[in-house]
């Protein structure tokens, strides 16, 4: 539909001339099929408009957007010129709609379509045959060529090419996505192009003799965006400006093409893990689309094309059906027919092959490419991550390449290509949160190569040589193990992300074979789970961890967000605008971005005026008043930047158990949290991730501490009582040093065992249980007291052989994954079943450890081992 819609037609006889004018504002385009408004759930399609203007005022009669077409036929000089000009629209491609369109203008039931056997520049003419009293209808070609200019030139405005990753199910099965509560993600092409076409064809035989093509861009700019009104676009090619050239020409024998293409700007992209998999899922969108359409058509049979017969195939059948007719035909009358048909069969070949232009013997491609300066900048964004990997640099680039190729049979092809640039590089180290160079100096790099002829007068074979020149700078690489555990990490990723989609395919193809129900096609089902897969989040590049005891709440930009005591809560920086309509993603030395967060603590205020900067700093104290504070500290666990906030008294725990922690004053003991216990204990592996953190609240410090400063007392105020989960009978107590205490230690470390016992100590003296603690003081900023509690087995077991094995002991209090337990008179003996690089923890008191150990498993000969 479109508004002021003006259509003018002019007929010129003197200047044999025919000119069109449409001019249409506001033009819009919407998607009324049925299978578009509402799916079965009553959702409206968020993408129904498929044309609309972009740029919009409200209130505003200036702004207007116009489409212009202008169609002149010229007689004089066999010349068409269409003009287009373009306003400001948005497209929407939508693969169902498009391959709706060409199911519509592609239909089986079509008119009867002409095909002319002889054209203008053709003579005919009668002879009589006197021998044989018939009629011979002979068919001369004057071989008057005549060409034919057609040009068009297309000019826009602003606009945008939006490409959706949306389902393109069958019309009674369509859902949209608005029911899962996922945005749809767009690839948006945007910027201001101009082209010409020009082709000149022959009239006669409808061949193209010349052609040229020109596109011409400007400000065009790629970008991600989320749903109808694309929300939190990021930015993937900033604006560039470009030209392409591709001429085609036929002269004699030779048909020479020539292909060119320039940047005018730098060319800057930065590609994600995520963009390459929307694109993969759009590009499948489209394929299953056209497949749908490619299976129904099939379904329906092969359709036939229905056009008229041309005079010699009418011809041909009437004298079928006369000799059919004819009961008695003479041998005569049958070679007659025989030599008529054979005639006139070689008068039209011979016709044909004068009325088609010839095709050529030789292509002669030429092919050049200039680009001044290419940034290609690769980021891992998959699973809520956001860190760079490397880029690449290229700057100088001039390619060029012709090539020689003869249509005749056992002819080869020959070539010249020169290509001379300077690449740089650099890899993202995420521990120093910077760029680091990869290649420590430009590499320069030129190639050259031919095939042909040798050019030695003193060797002439019909052979061709070809001819190889490589002039290679050195090429000094450097990097840290940082990029390879980059690598690594997204490599990983992107594995789990393709067996996800895999199981989800599987899963889809069984409940297709069981006929199970469902409103949702099996395509729908599987571009689903594919997204489902690319949008899982686990975390988020940042994050506050919460060990003080206190409620903690952020400010970032303008929202503000609470973390309760113990958990963890992830968060992300806006990404500020860069040169296009995106977020500019930066890293590093690149990004200008001061990235600040405010932290509250009860009344009291903590500043972060950057923190990248801060990531594998020192920790720093903020007091909080009544001789109290809390300690900050930013790290990097797992590629996300992580602020520990911790008090100034923390447990860590180190076991496979789970503690309920109390504290005691005095002789009141009030429960105040549990310590849980590490991931994945029973691995080696779990050596390599931080323990779990407690941090003891501070009300109950501030309480106990105060006290001890009034009084100027030298003796311990207060204890912790840590008792396993598990074994809620025993529980042990960890002595806490007073203020004056810690004051007396500088940097002190110091390990000791700590007995648990029963309450009522009635537990005989091998029931009971000995953990490991280790007490760490150090000084922040040299004033401000830490003091730290680690929780450790009193003994670990560690299977480093590459087979299983299992630990038999009479010993007590002993833990692993896999236990059970076994009559060995006159005792009650455990036995572990430990894999490889698997751990056995022991908690037995007393001096000494008694285990016997066996392999588990069935050698290849002789007979099992023994303990």
């Amino acid at each position: 539909a479109a508004v002021e819609t003006s259509i003018t037609l002019q007929l010129l006889p003197d200047e044999q001339k025919t000119r069109v004018q449409a001019t249409l504002r506001d033009l819009v385009c919407d998607d009324r099929r049925l299978s578009s408004l509402v799916d079965p759930f009553g959702k409206i399609n968020p993408f129904r408009q498929i044309i609309r203007q972009i740029n919009k005022k409200e209130n505003s009669s200036l702004n207007r957007d116009v489409f212009q077409l202008s169609y002149v036929d010229s007689k004089l000089d066999d010349s068409v010129t269409i003009d287009v000009t373009i306003g400001s629209p948005q497209v929407v491609i939508i693969p169902n709609v498009i391959s709706d369109l060409l199911a519509f203008f592609k239909d089986e039931n079509t008119f009867p379509i002409e095909i002319k056997t002889i054209s203008d520049s053709t003579e005919v003419r009668v002879k009589v045959l006197e021998d044989e009293g018939t009629v011979e209808t002979q068919i001369v070609s004057t071989e008057l060529q005549k060409c034919k200019t057609s040009t068009i030139n297309l000019k826009t405005s602003e606009c945008r090419l939006v490409m959706i990753d949306m389902d393109c199910a069958q019309p009674e099965n369509f859902t949209p996505l608005l029911s899962s509560g996922i945005l749809l993600e767009c690839f948006v092409l945007k910027g201001e192009a101009e082209g010409i076409v020009k082709v000149v064809t022959d009239v006669t035989s409808g061949d193209i003799l010349e052609s040229n093509f020109e596109l011409h861009g400007e400000n065009i700019e790629v970008y991600t965006a989320q749903g109808q009104k694309l929300i939190s676009p990021l930015q993937i090619l900033d604006p560039l400006r470009f030209s392409a050239f591709l001429t085609t020409k036929i002269k004699g024998e030779i048909q020479v093409i020539d292909s060119s293409f320039v940047t005018l700007s730098d060319l800057e992209m930065t590609l994600s893990m995520k963009n390459i998999a929307l694109l993969m899922a759009i590009c499948s969108s489209m394929n299953d689309a056209f497949a749908q359409k490619t299976n129904a058509d099939n379904s329906h049979g092969a359709s036939t094309i229905v056009r008229k017969l041309s005079a010699r195939e009418a011809a041909a059948i009437e004298n079928l059906v006369h000799d059919l007719e004819k009961t008695d035909v003479s041998e005569s009358d049958v070679s007659s027919r025989k030599e008529i048909l054979s005639r006139s069969e070689s008068t039209f070949d011979a016709h044909t092959s004068l009325s088609h232009t010839k095709q050529p013997k030789k292509r002669e491609i030429s092919l050049k490419m200039t680009l001044p300066r290419t940034a290609v900048t690769m980021i891992n964004d998959m699973q809520g991550l956001d860190e760079a990997l490397f880029k690449v640099m290229i700057t100088s680039c001039v390619c060029g390449a012709d090539f020689c190729i003869e249509e005749r049979q056992g002819s080869n092809a020959t070539f010249r290509v020169h290509f001379n640039t300077s690449v740089q590089s650099d890899f993202f180290d995420s521990q120093s949160n910077s760029w680091e160079p990869l290649l420590i100096e430009p590499w320069e790099l030129h190639v050259n190569a031919t095939r042909g002829r040798s050019s030695c007068s003193s060797v002439k074979s019909p052979r061709l040589a070809t001819s190889v020149d490589i002039e290679s700078h050195p090429c000094k690489i450097s990097f840290s193990e940082q990029f390879i555990i980059g690598l690594g990490a997204a490599k990983s990723m992107w594995s789990v992300f393709s067996e996800s989609s895999k199981k989800a395919n599987l899963l889809v193809d069984k409940l297709t074979e069981s006929k199970a129900s469902s409103m949702i096609s099996p395509s729908t089902m599987r571009r689903r789970a594919v997204r489902t897969a690319r949008s899982h989040i686990t975390s988020l590049p940042y994050g506050i961890e919460n060990h003080c005891g206190l409620m903690v709440s952020f400010e970032v930009g303008k929202r503000r967000e609470e973390v309760c005591i113990g958990s963890t809560q992830y968060f992300s920086f806006h990404i500020p605008q860069g040169n296009g309509v995106g977020g500019a993603r930066a890293y590093g030395q690149d990004s200008k971005q001061r990235k600040s967060v405010k932290i509250y603590v009860g009344e009291h205020e903590i500043y972060i005026q950057n923190l990248d900067e801060e990531v594998n700093q020192t920790k720093c104290a903020h007091s909080l008043g009544n001789g109290l504070h809390i300690f900050s500290h930013v790290t990097k666990m797992r590629k996300v930047a992580i602020i520990h906030l911790s008090s100034f008294i923390t447990l860590h725990n180190e076991t496979s158990m789970d503690f309920n922690v109390s504290i005691k004053i005095n002789h009141d003991v009030n429960h105040i949290g549990f310590c849980g216990k590490k991931s994945h204990p029973f691995a080696i592996s779990a050596t390599l991730k931080p323990a779990p953190i407690f941090g003891i609240p501070l009300p109950s410090l501030q309480n106990t501490y105060r006290d001890d400063v009034k009084k100027s007392v030298a003796k311990k105020s207060g204890s912790l009582i840590i008792s396993p989960m598990s074994l809620t009978d025993l529980r042990g107590e960890i002595e806490l040093p007073s203020l004056y205490d810690v004051q007396q230690k500088i940097d002190s470390f110091e390990v000791f065992d700590l007995s648990c016992s029963s309450f009522h100590n009635q537990v005989s003296p091998c029931s009971k249980m000995v953990i490991q603690i280790a007490r760490k003081i150090t000084f922040v900023e040299g004033i401000h007291p830490l003091v730290e509690f680690f929780l450790r087995p009193r003994t670990i077991l560690y299977n480093n052989m590459l087979i299983n094995i299992e630990i038999r002991t009479c010993m007590s209090h002993t833990f692993s994954m896999s236990t059970r337990e076994e009559n060995v008179s006159p005792k009650r003996d455990t036995i572990h079943s430990v894999e490889p690089f698997g751990t056995v923890e022991l908690y037995t008191p007393g001096s000494s450890v008694a285990v016997s150990i066996k392999c588990a498993d069935r050698p290849v000969g002789g007979t099992w081992t023994t303990w």
